[in-house]
């Protein structure tokens, strides 16, 4: 993960996550800005009920989805504390999803681009410039996805069963 604060631009694009080969034709071609003024995002995160969340991760990542990569400097992680509020500051300006999950949710305390996919179709849209700082509520996504109508003929061809009707998650996130 690249240090908070900073980017980097060559030939005007933001390369900060792009493995990137430089020759001495790109000299003067590459800028590396730093900042004190990188935004925040605080979350105030509820459960059942409407209770605080005391155990949850909020995971913020970039609506592009070509920053959803490992390590990407536009995904970031923050743990619930005991008054159910989390702040994840020194991010890169940005458009991102925020959603709050269980801690089980993510494989060794990362999310993947299998359960990013996932949480942008739940997930609560933020944008933040330099020197902000925006609050959103979020509750705990349990995984649960809309399910056929109960009493509508099964199939076991599934020719006719389409993906309006059936969406399938893989079982990890399964409750």
């Amino acid at each position: 993960m690249r240090p908070a604060g900073v980017s980097r631009r060559s030939y005007g694009r933001d390369i900060t996550d792009e493995p990137t080969l430089f020759t001495s034709k790109d000299s003067g071609h590459l800028r590396v800005v730093f900042t004190g003024r990188a935004p925040t995002v605080e979350a105030v995160v509820t459960g059942e009920g409407g209770k605080a969340a005391i155990d949850a991760v909020v995971v913020l990542f970039g609506q592009d989805e070509r920053t959803w990569l490992s390590r990407s400097s536009m995904t970031r992680t923050g743990r619930v504390g005991k008054d159910g509020k989390v702040s994840i500051g020194a991010l890169r300006e940005g458009h991102y999803f925020a959603a709050a999950v269980a801690p089980e949710t993510m494989a060794n305390g990362v999310p993947d681009r299998e359960l990013l996919a996932e949480l942008s179709k739940v997930a609560t849209r933020v944008t933040v410039n330099a020197g902000e700082t925006r609050t959103i509520g979020l509750t705990v996504w349990t995984g649960a996805l809309p399910q056929a109508d109960e009493g509508a003929p099964a199939s076991t061809s599934g020719s006719d069963i389409t993906a309006s009707t059936v969406r399938f998650l893989p079982s990890r996130f399964a409750r």
